[in-house]
Protein backbone atom coordinates (compact mmCIF):
# COMPACT_ATOMS: atom_id res chain seq x y z
CA UNK A 1 0.00 0.00 0.00
CA UNK A 2 1.42 3.74 -1.16
CA UNK A 3 -0.39 6.75 -0.69
CA UNK A 4 -3.78 5.30 0.59
CA UNK A 5 -3.52 2.80 -2.22
CA UNK A 6 -3.49 -0.95 -1.71
CA UNK A 7 -3.73 -4.54 -4.00
CA UNK A 8 -5.11 -7.71 -3.42
CA UNK A 9 -5.22 -10.54 -5.56
CA UNK A 10 -8.72 -11.69 -6.90
CA UNK A 11 -9.91 -15.33 -6.62
CA UNK A 12 -10.59 -14.98 -11.07
CA UNK A 13 -7.08 -15.06 -11.86
CA UNK A 14 -7.29 -11.88 -14.41
CA UNK A 15 -8.41 -9.58 -12.16
CA UNK A 16 -7.13 -7.51 -9.05
CA UNK A 17 -9.03 -5.45 -6.30
CA UNK A 18 -7.66 -2.44 -5.58
CA UNK A 19 -8.04 -0.75 -2.17
CA UNK A 20 -8.48 2.71 -1.20
CA UNK A 21 -7.66 3.55 2.61
CA UNK A 22 -8.55 6.80 4.73
CA UNK A 23 -5.33 8.51 6.41
CA UNK A 24 -6.11 6.20 9.45
CA UNK A 25 -5.10 2.98 7.00
CA UNK A 26 -9.26 2.42 7.02
CA UNK A 27 -10.87 0.97 4.30
CA UNK A 28 -12.70 3.68 2.36
CA UNK A 29 -13.67 1.41 -0.65
CA UNK A 30 -12.41 -1.08 -3.55
CA UNK A 31 -12.60 -1.35 -7.06
CA UNK A 32 -12.77 -4.77 -9.00
CA UNK A 33 -9.93 -4.73 -11.94
CA UNK A 34 -10.10 -6.21 -14.98
CA UNK A 35 -6.61 -7.25 -16.84
CA UNK A 36 -6.14 -7.09 -20.17
CA UNK A 37 -6.33 -10.33 -22.29
CA UNK A 38 -3.22 -12.55 -22.02
CA UNK A 39 -2.59 -11.30 -18.61
CA UNK A 40 -2.75 -12.13 -15.01
CA UNK A 41 -2.41 -10.08 -12.04
CA UNK A 42 0.84 -10.59 -10.79
CA UNK A 43 1.16 -9.78 -7.08
CA UNK A 44 4.23 -9.99 -6.65
CA UNK A 45 5.16 -6.53 -8.88
CA UNK A 46 1.45 -5.16 -8.65
CA UNK A 47 0.46 -5.05 -12.19
CA UNK A 48 -1.01 -7.39 -14.85
CA UNK A 49 1.88 -9.62 -16.28
CA UNK A 50 1.68 -12.23 -18.83
CA UNK A 51 -0.06 -15.38 -18.02
CA UNK A 52 3.13 -17.29 -18.75
CA UNK A 53 4.97 -15.53 -15.94
CA UNK A 54 2.34 -15.64 -13.28
CA UNK A 55 1.56 -18.70 -10.87
CA UNK A 56 -1.70 -18.26 -9.89
CA UNK A 57 -3.45 -20.73 -7.90
CA UNK A 58 -7.02 -20.57 -9.43
CA UNK A 59 -6.04 -21.01 -12.68
CA UNK A 60 -8.97 -22.61 -14.53
CA UNK A 61 -6.91 -24.83 -16.32
CA UNK A 62 -6.14 -26.27 -12.93
CA UNK A 63 -9.69 -28.05 -12.71
CA UNK A 64 -9.86 -31.32 -13.84
CA UNK A 65 -11.34 -31.40 -17.47
CA UNK A 66 -11.18 -28.17 -18.38
CA UNK A 67 -9.12 -28.29 -22.02
CA UNK A 68 -9.82 -24.71 -23.12
CA UNK A 69 -11.94 -21.31 -21.83
CA UNK A 70 -12.49 -17.78 -22.89
CA UNK A 71 -13.16 -14.52 -20.42
CA UNK A 72 -11.74 -11.27 -21.82
CA UNK A 73 -10.38 -10.39 -25.23
CA UNK A 74 -11.79 -10.16 -28.58
CA UNK A 75 -13.80 -12.88 -30.54
CA UNK A 76 -10.68 -14.97 -31.53
CA UNK A 77 -8.55 -14.97 -28.12
CA UNK A 78 -9.06 -17.81 -25.62
CA UNK A 79 -7.09 -19.91 -23.59
CA UNK A 80 -5.92 -23.37 -23.72
CA UNK A 81 -5.00 -25.55 -21.09
CA UNK A 82 -1.92 -27.05 -21.30
CA UNK A 83 -0.38 -29.61 -18.37
CA UNK A 84 -2.56 -27.67 -15.84
CA UNK A 85 -1.34 -24.07 -17.46
CA UNK A 86 -3.34 -21.42 -19.58
CA UNK A 87 -1.79 -20.47 -22.73
CA UNK A 88 -3.41 -17.58 -25.19
CA UNK A 89 -4.42 -18.72 -28.05
CA UNK A 90 -6.32 -17.22 -30.86
CA UNK A 91 -8.75 -18.57 -33.34
CA UNK A 92 -7.85 -18.45 -37.27
CA UNK A 93 -8.77 -15.66 -39.67
CA UNK A 94 -12.99 -15.77 -40.29
CA UNK A 95 -13.32 -18.06 -37.18
CA UNK A 96 -14.56 -17.42 -33.64
CA UNK A 97 -13.94 -19.24 -29.99
CA UNK A 98 -17.10 -21.42 -29.03
CA UNK A 99 -16.82 -22.96 -25.68
CA UNK A 100 -17.62 -26.02 -26.77
CA UNK A 101 -15.98 -26.40 -30.04
CA UNK A 102 -13.53 -24.64 -29.69
CA UNK A 103 -12.86 -22.79 -32.93
CA UNK A 104 -16.02 -22.40 -35.26
CA UNK A 105 -16.44 -20.58 -38.52
CA UNK A 106 -17.71 -16.94 -37.91
CA UNK A 107 -17.38 -14.63 -40.75
CA UNK A 108 -18.39 -11.70 -38.55
CA UNK A 109 -15.72 -12.34 -36.52
CA UNK A 110 -12.89 -9.80 -37.82
CA UNK A 111 -10.08 -8.84 -34.60
CA UNK A 112 -7.58 -6.26 -35.28
CA UNK A 113 -3.93 -6.61 -35.96
CA UNK A 114 -2.21 -10.56 -36.30
CA UNK A 115 0.19 -10.50 -33.43
CA UNK A 116 -2.82 -12.76 -31.42
CA UNK A 117 -3.06 -11.18 -27.80
CA UNK A 118 -3.92 -7.70 -26.85
CA UNK A 119 -0.60 -5.68 -26.19
CA UNK A 120 -0.71 -5.38 -22.45
CA UNK A 121 -0.14 -1.41 -21.58
CA UNK A 122 2.46 -0.53 -19.16
CA UNK A 123 1.17 1.61 -16.48
CA UNK A 124 4.70 2.38 -15.20
CA UNK A 125 6.51 5.39 -16.46
CA UNK A 126 10.49 6.11 -16.19
CA UNK A 127 11.83 9.29 -14.81
CA UNK A 128 14.05 11.54 -16.18
CA UNK A 129 17.51 10.92 -15.05
CA UNK A 130 16.06 9.37 -12.15
CA UNK A 131 15.93 5.78 -12.72
CA UNK A 132 16.29 4.42 -9.13
CA UNK A 133 12.19 5.39 -9.22
CA UNK A 134 9.91 5.39 -11.68
CA UNK A 135 5.82 6.27 -11.80
CA UNK A 136 3.56 4.82 -10.85
CA UNK A 137 0.68 5.94 -13.21
CA UNK A 138 -2.99 4.71 -11.63
CA UNK A 139 -5.40 6.40 -13.06
CA UNK A 140 -5.25 10.61 -12.61
CA UNK A 141 -2.97 9.78 -10.05
CA UNK A 142 1.08 9.48 -10.54
CA UNK A 143 2.83 7.97 -7.50
CA UNK A 144 6.33 8.07 -7.23
CA UNK A 145 7.33 3.99 -6.78
CA UNK A 146 11.22 3.05 -5.58
CA UNK A 147 13.34 0.15 -7.02
CA UNK A 148 14.90 -2.31 -5.07
CA UNK A 149 18.29 -2.04 -3.96
CA UNK A 150 20.45 -3.48 -6.66
CA UNK A 151 17.95 -2.92 -9.24
CA UNK A 152 17.14 0.27 -11.44
CA UNK A 153 13.86 0.78 -13.64
CA UNK A 154 13.84 -0.64 -17.35
CA UNK A 155 11.21 1.18 -19.30
CA UNK A 156 11.33 -1.77 -22.01
CA UNK A 157 10.63 -4.72 -19.18
CA UNK A 158 8.03 -1.98 -17.44
CA UNK A 159 9.56 -3.25 -14.20
CA UNK A 160 12.92 -2.75 -11.88
CA UNK A 161 15.56 -4.93 -13.10
CA UNK A 162 19.22 -6.34 -11.86
CA UNK A 163 20.32 -6.44 -15.83
CA UNK A 164 20.24 -3.23 -16.34
CA UNK A 165 23.51 -2.31 -15.24
CA UNK A 166 22.61 0.66 -13.45
CA UNK A 167 22.43 -0.24 -9.84
CA UNK A 168 20.22 1.55 -7.11
CA UNK A 169 22.00 1.05 -3.64
CA UNK A 170 20.66 1.75 0.16
CA UNK A 171 21.67 5.21 1.31
CA UNK A 172 24.58 5.79 3.43
CA UNK A 173 22.95 5.63 6.54
CA UNK A 174 21.15 2.37 6.73
CA UNK A 175 17.55 2.79 9.10
CA UNK A 176 15.79 -0.06 9.59
CA UNK A 177 12.66 -0.44 8.51
CA UNK A 178 11.04 -2.23 11.10
CA UNK A 179 12.61 -0.71 14.80
CA UNK A 180 10.19 -2.27 18.12
CA UNK A 181 10.71 -1.31 20.97
CA UNK A 182 7.55 -1.94 23.07
CA UNK A 183 8.52 1.76 25.16
CA UNK A 184 6.89 3.65 23.14
CA UNK A 185 3.37 3.83 21.34
CA UNK A 186 4.14 2.32 18.02
CA UNK A 187 0.66 2.39 15.82
CA UNK A 188 0.44 0.90 12.89
CA UNK A 189 4.27 -1.01 13.55
CA UNK A 190 3.28 -4.49 14.00
CA UNK A 191 -0.60 -6.27 15.31
CA UNK A 192 -0.93 -7.97 18.53
CA UNK A 193 -2.45 -11.13 18.73
CA UNK A 194 -2.59 -12.17 22.84
CA UNK A 195 0.94 -10.66 24.13
CA UNK A 196 1.32 -8.80 26.94
CA UNK A 197 2.98 -5.29 26.76
CA UNK A 198 4.47 -4.43 29.86
CA UNK A 199 7.95 -3.00 31.11
CA UNK A 200 9.38 -2.16 27.64
CA UNK A 201 8.78 -6.22 26.81
CA UNK A 202 6.32 -8.40 25.38
CA UNK A 203 5.50 -11.48 27.16
CA UNK A 204 4.26 -14.43 25.28
CA UNK A 205 2.38 -16.84 27.01
CA UNK A 206 2.46 -20.07 24.10
CA UNK A 207 -0.70 -19.04 22.55
CA UNK A 208 0.18 -15.58 21.43
CA UNK A 209 1.68 -13.73 18.65
CA UNK A 210 2.65 -10.17 17.31
CA UNK A 211 2.34 -9.68 13.24
CA UNK A 212 4.34 -7.35 11.50
CA UNK A 213 2.21 -7.07 8.00
CA UNK A 214 4.62 -4.94 6.32
CA UNK A 215 7.49 -7.30 5.96
CA UNK A 216 4.81 -9.37 4.09
CA UNK A 217 6.07 -10.31 0.42
CA UNK A 218 9.31 -8.59 0.96
CA UNK A 219 11.83 -9.10 -1.11
CA UNK A 220 14.98 -9.10 0.78
CA UNK A 221 17.15 -10.35 -2.00
CA UNK A 222 20.96 -10.55 -0.81
CA UNK A 223 21.09 -8.27 2.24
CA UNK A 224 19.06 -8.79 5.70
CA UNK A 225 20.10 -7.95 9.59
CA UNK A 226 17.48 -8.70 12.09
CA UNK A 227 18.59 -7.92 15.44
CA UNK A 228 16.18 -9.60 18.60
CA UNK A 229 16.37 -9.63 22.34
CA UNK A 230 14.65 -12.59 23.92
CA UNK A 231 14.36 -14.73 26.85
CA UNK A 232 12.79 -17.99 26.98
CA UNK A 233 10.66 -19.13 30.23
CA UNK A 234 11.55 -22.49 30.63
CA UNK A 235 15.79 -22.18 28.99
CA UNK A 236 15.95 -25.99 30.45
CA UNK A 237 13.14 -27.69 28.34
CA UNK A 238 14.30 -29.33 25.13
CA UNK A 239 11.56 -31.11 24.43
CA UNK A 240 9.66 -28.32 22.11
CA UNK A 241 11.23 -26.17 19.20
CA UNK A 242 9.79 -22.41 20.06
CA UNK A 243 9.81 -20.20 16.92
CA UNK A 244 10.89 -16.30 18.55
CA UNK A 245 11.30 -14.61 14.77
CA UNK A 246 9.56 -16.23 11.78
CA UNK A 247 8.15 -15.51 8.33
CA UNK A 248 5.58 -18.30 7.77
CA UNK A 249 2.16 -17.39 9.36
CA UNK A 250 0.19 -18.29 6.27
CA UNK A 251 0.51 -22.62 6.78
CA UNK A 252 3.73 -22.53 4.37
CA UNK A 253 7.55 -23.49 6.20
CA UNK A 254 8.63 -20.05 6.67
CA UNK A 255 12.15 -19.26 4.68
CA UNK A 256 13.48 -17.10 7.69
CA UNK A 257 13.27 -18.53 11.22
CA UNK A 258 14.67 -17.82 14.16
CA UNK A 259 13.78 -20.62 17.23
CA UNK A 260 15.18 -21.56 20.65
CA UNK A 261 15.41 -24.68 21.83
CA UNK A 262 16.44 -25.21 25.49
CA UNK A 263 19.66 -23.23 25.74
CA UNK A 264 19.81 -22.90 21.94
CA UNK A 265 19.34 -20.41 19.43
CA UNK A 266 18.52 -22.03 15.66
CA UNK A 267 18.68 -20.16 12.64
CA UNK A 268 17.15 -21.13 9.21
CA UNK A 269 17.28 -19.55 5.59
CA UNK A 270 15.85 -20.83 2.66
CA UNK A 271 17.16 -19.80 -1.16
CA UNK A 272 15.17 -19.29 -3.94
CA UNK A 273 16.38 -22.91 -5.09
CA UNK A 274 14.36 -23.78 -2.15
CA UNK A 275 17.56 -25.19 -0.52
CA UNK A 276 17.10 -24.55 3.64
CA UNK A 277 20.56 -23.40 5.17
CA UNK A 278 20.45 -24.46 9.33
CA UNK A 279 22.91 -23.99 11.68
CA UNK A 280 22.56 -23.18 16.13
CA UNK A 281 24.26 -21.66 18.73
CA UNK A 282 24.03 -22.22 22.28
CA UNK A 283 23.84 -19.58 25.22
CA UNK A 284 23.31 -20.11 29.26
CA UNK A 285 22.16 -16.48 29.15
CA UNK A 286 18.97 -14.89 30.69
CA UNK A 287 18.30 -12.64 27.53
CA UNK A 288 20.00 -14.03 24.52
CA UNK A 289 20.92 -10.89 22.37
CA UNK A 290 20.64 -12.62 18.67
CA UNK A 291 21.78 -11.39 15.39
CA UNK A 292 20.37 -12.87 12.30
CA UNK A 293 22.44 -11.60 9.28
CA UNK A 294 22.78 -12.44 5.55
CA UNK A 295 24.39 -10.60 3.05
CA UNK A 296 25.74 -11.83 -0.54
CA UNK A 297 25.75 -15.69 0.22
CA UNK A 298 27.40 -15.79 4.00
CA UNK A 299 25.13 -16.42 6.18
CA UNK A 300 25.84 -15.69 9.69
CA UNK A 301 23.91 -16.07 13.29
CA UNK A 302 25.06 -14.04 16.41
CA UNK A 303 24.34 -15.23 20.08
CA UNK A 304 25.90 -12.64 22.37
CA UNK A 305 29.14 -13.16 21.01
CA UNK A 306 29.00 -16.30 19.52
CA UNK A 307 28.92 -16.50 15.85
CA UNK A 308 28.13 -19.23 13.71
CA UNK A 309 28.32 -18.90 9.58
CA UNK A 310 27.44 -20.82 6.48
CA UNK A 311 27.38 -20.13 2.84
CA UNK A 312 24.30 -19.77 1.18
CA UNK A 313 23.99 -19.97 -3.00
CA UNK A 314 21.65 -16.99 -4.56
CA UNK A 315 19.03 -15.15 -2.76
CA UNK A 316 16.49 -15.50 -0.16
CA UNK A 317 13.40 -17.18 -0.85
CA UNK A 318 9.92 -14.73 -0.53
CA UNK A 319 7.38 -15.36 1.58
CA UNK A 320 3.82 -13.83 1.22
CA UNK A 321 3.38 -14.78 4.66
CA UNK A 322 3.96 -11.66 7.57
CA UNK A 323 6.91 -11.82 9.97
CA UNK A 324 6.35 -12.93 13.21
CA UNK A 325 7.01 -12.66 16.70
CA UNK A 326 6.20 -16.15 18.76
CA UNK A 327 4.46 -18.36 16.25
CA UNK A 328 5.77 -19.99 12.49
CA UNK A 329 4.69 -23.02 11.15
CA UNK A 330 6.16 -25.90 12.56
CA UNK A 331 7.22 -24.61 15.72
CA UNK A 332 5.79 -24.88 18.86
CA UNK A 333 4.49 -21.18 20.08
CA UNK A 334 7.36 -18.92 22.25
CA UNK A 335 6.93 -19.15 25.74
CA UNK A 336 8.80 -15.90 27.33
CA UNK A 337 9.89 -12.59 26.53
CA UNK A 338 10.99 -10.36 23.76
CA UNK A 339 12.73 -6.93 24.27
CA UNK A 340 13.11 -5.90 20.85
CA UNK A 341 13.36 -6.69 17.70
CA UNK A 342 14.60 -4.16 13.86
CA UNK A 343 15.05 -5.31 10.51
CA UNK A 344 17.24 -3.99 8.08
CA UNK A 345 18.35 -4.39 4.69
CA UNK A 346 21.80 -3.83 5.01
Amino acid sequence: MRNGIGYNPHEECDKFIQCEFKNNQRLLRYHVKQCSFGTFWDQDKLTCNYAGKVACANDRCKKSGVKSYKTTGNCAQYYECVNGVSHVKRCPTGSSYSSHNNCVIDATCVSSGTGGITEHVCNYKARVNDPCHYDWVDGQRVHIMPCPPGTAYNPGLCRCDTASRTSCSVPATCKPIVDIDFNSAEPGEYDNYGAIIKNGHAYFDGHSNIKILRLANVDFRSKLTIKVSYKPKFPEDVSVTEAVVTNGDCGQDAPIVIANKGHETQFSLENQAKTFSKMSRESVSSWRDVVYQFNHGAFNGIVGTNKVSSAVHGQIMRSQCAFQLGHGTGFSDFRGWIDYITVSMC
